[in-house]
């Protein structure tokens, strides 16, 4: 009520009409808008794209920031899914101790293919951070993927490999 229906092309009931953000029933989001926006232009040049929301970067820029995408472990538990979970805290991090930000952490969840289908990241950077995760659950990429990839050492960045690596068993700095 009080939205403007619109297809996954942005475009409304009236052919060639396009709505995007606080004006449509998708997440109150500037990048989100954003994002809509480019498909109902492109839209209307002709290309055929469709805005999908599975992996929309949900992000609180507080002190330490929070970010979390795909779905939390509450909602995986209540569609009855099988899933992992891997974790790592940011004490553990050298950057994090060098730069004296150590409160925070990583957590993934992996679906039984282990494909990335959430991730939640709290703390220094956090919302940064996340889009690491976001492309890997966009592209509905494996925990082992994306945890192969050479992460660059003193990181942040080294809790989201170390997370993934915890899925199974393979963190070796996990305290």
């Amino acid at each position: 009520r009080g939205r403007i229906p619109v297809n996954k092309k942005m475009e409304t009931c009236v052919e060639g009409i396009y709505a995007i953000g606080d004006i449509v029933n998708t997440p109150f989001l500037a990048h989100v808008a954003s994002k809509e926006g480019v498909i109902a232009a492109e839209n209307a040049m002709g290309v055929n794209k469709e805005a999908t929301y599975h992996a929309v970067p949900r992000c609180v820029y507080t002190e330490p920031e929070v970010a979390a995408v795909g779905l939390t472990e509450a909602e995986a538990k209540r569609a009855g899914m099988r899933y992992k979970k891997g974790s790592f805290d940011f004490r553990a991090l050298g950057k994090a101790q060098a730069i004296d930000k150590i409160q925070g952490f990583v957590k993934v969840l992996v679906d039984e293919n282990d494909r990335l289908i959430g991730a939640s990241v709290v703390g220094q950077n956090a919302t940064d951070l996340l889009t690491e995760l976001t492309l890997a659950v966009h592209l509905g990429l494996t925990a082992k993927q994306v945890g192969d990839v050479i992460h660059p050492h003193p990181t942040l960045s080294e809790a989201i490999m170390e997370a993934l690596h915890d899925i199974h068993g393979q963190s070796i700095h996990k305290v």
